[in-house]
């Protein structure tokens, strides 16, 4: 003879409570999550209030979970302390809550490392955007002068490019630099098509930067740009080679809440399409420039992979220090982009920079990113 559901009630209330316990009392689990599944529409309040008793009495994080017909379980808005039992309707929603209040735990126990002391000059770099913003009080972009002599300010050295008009400076500029160099587009039109070269890499003669600089006008071309034998809406420069390797790009942007926010990742489609792009608020210690590096989904690329060498992880992590150091001490800095930045097996080169200055205080609100 089957026993009645209100028969059995305060056995499932008993066992349950008792599982939790045992749970609980367990030194190899830090949490315990219980689940009850209930097809009737009663007896789920007394489990929780089973459930609720055996949470009062432990230190240890009980969760439960009711999986049920019963009406959703609406929160009180009340915080869930110790000694209380935070409830869910899903397993995976519970799961998720624990996983994320382990990591916040782990983040609060581990090494928070150091910032680094680095030899920078705040005086040169506020002197260049104080002049910028003298001449034009509503802010602008930095020329590509203007960037190299703020961003020197703060040991950051941009690889120097020339701005060329016609075949003929292209070749004079590529023999000063001793030729080995490279001719780009570098307006966003042209070099937003990853599948159309728009850089021709280690040109050593007149010859090749000849048929590089046709190659450019056929680029144009099929991109439906204007061209012209001065490429002027490609806008071409003239660089001098930077050893091969990975390209990053690293951002800062001004926000309003938290002050400057620093990015990193790799240079064009894992980054703009594909999201793979980590996220710090300065002051930036060594282990938030580290875990930046290893939290990318493409960090093996950095460290070797298929017996490829690695790149200097360590040149772009005083990179990382470098752009937040600079961000968080010039609030008029709205944003910053170092890109591509070429991390090499010894070094990493920053070919490009693009630097918007806008008016705002000197100092930010004190309280903004106290948590």
């Amino acid at each position: 003879m089957h026993e009645s559901f209100d028969a059995l009630l305060p056995k499932i209330i008993a066992a349950s409570e008792q599982a939790a316990r045992d749970g609980l009392a367990d030194p190899h689990y830090d949490s315990v999550l219980c689940a009850a599944v209930n097809v009737y529409d009663k007896g789920t309040q007394d489990v929780i209030l089973a459930l609720d008793a055996v949470a009062a009495d432990t230190a240890k994080p009980l969760v439960g979970v009711f999986l049920d017909f019963h009406a959703p379980l609406m929160s009180g808005g009340e915080p869930d302390e110790v000694g209380l039992l935070p409830r869910f309707d899903a397993a995976a929603d519970a799961i998720y809550a624990l996983s994320a209040l382990s990591a916040y735990a782990h983040w609060r126990d581990r090494d928070p490392g150091a910032v680094p002391q680095l030899a920078v000059d705040e005086t040169a770099a506020r002197r260049v955007v104080n002049q910028v913003l003298t001449r034009v009080p509503e802010g602008r972009e930095l020329t590509d002068a203007e960037a190299t002599e703020l961003l020197a300010a703060y040991g950051i050295t941009l690889v120097p490019r020339f701005a060329v008009t016609t075949l003929e400076e292209a070749v004079a500029v590529a023999e000063r630099l001793g030729w080995n160099v490279a001719l780009k587009a570098t307006d966003q039109a042209v070099r937003g098509r990853p599948d159309m070269a728009s850089v021709r890499r280690d040109i050593d003669t007149a010859t090749e930067m000849a048929e590089a600089w046709k190659d450019l006008q056929h680029l144009m071309t099929d991109l439906g740009l204007t061209s012209d034998s001065h490429l002027s809406a490609a806008a071409p420069v003239v660089q001098a080679m930077a050893p091969t390797g990975v390209a990053l790009v690293l951002t800062s942007r001004e926000d309003a809440a938290f002050g400057p926010i620093i990015s990193l990742g790799l240079d064009g489609i894992p980054s703009e399409l594909l999201g793979d792009t980590v996220y710090r608020v300065p002051p930036l210690t060594t282990v938030d420039a580290s875990a930046m590096v290893r939290d990318l989904k493409a960090a093996p690329v950095l460290f070797g992979r298929h017996g490829a060498p690695g790149v200097d992880v360590a040149g772009i992590e005083d990179l990382l220090h470098r752009l937040a150091q600079l961000a968080d001490a010039i609030p008029q800095l709205a944003s910053v982009t170092l890109s591509p930045c070429i991390a090499s097996l010894n070094s990493v080169a920053v070919l490009g920079a693009r630097i918007l200055i806008a008016p705002t205080a000197d100092r930010r609100d004190p309280l903004a990113r106290v948590l």
